[in-house]
């Protein structure tokens, strides 16, 4: 084997051994992003700009202050707003289930607001149980826990 050969045959063992180690470490990947996470975050976000009420979340466990001085006409319009919102953020198939009773978000309209607060109302002096299958930013997972509302009007 001439000199040149020789040379050849190190650099490609040498690159054979430490480019594998540089591929392997890569520092700049993101770690995963928790959906689940990102959607109660924004959730709390948006009812608490709704200036209707505040969210507080424990878990999965959701308790929702009306503020003082709300009429029941704001606090509506601010729902409407609401499911307006999430209905752009998620995605087919996104079902909210209250005390045994499934709505779906995108046929989720004036009159089943309003059907959902009537059957909210009575059970409103104590935590609600309630599930959610959310899909968002094409990720589905489910919600459990209970819904609590204080400070009713």
């Amino acid at each position: 084997m001439g000199k040149v050969s020789k040379r050849l045959l190190i650099v490609l063992l040498i690159g054979a051994f430490v480019i594998p180690m540089f591929v392997g470490c890569d520092n700049d990947t993101a770690p995963p992003t928790d959906y689940k996470a990102e959607f109660l975050s924004l959730l709390k976000t948006k009812v608490n700009e709704s200036g209707a009420a505040t969210l507080t979340i424990s878990g999965e466990n959701l308790t929702v202050a009306f503020t003082g001085g709300k009429t029941v006409a704001q606090i509506k319009a601010a729902a409407e707003t609401l499911v307006t919102k999430f209905k752009s953020e998620t995605s087919t198939g996104t079902t909210l289930t209250i005390d045994g009773k499934t709505y779906t978000l995108a046929t989720l309209d004036d009159t089943k607001l309003i059907e959902l607060k009537e059957q909210v109302a009575p059970l409103a002096v104590n935590p609600i149980d309630y599930s959610a299958n959310v899909v968002y930013k094409s990720n589905t997972f489910t919600l459990e826990g209970t819904v609590t509302f204080t400070n009713i009007p």
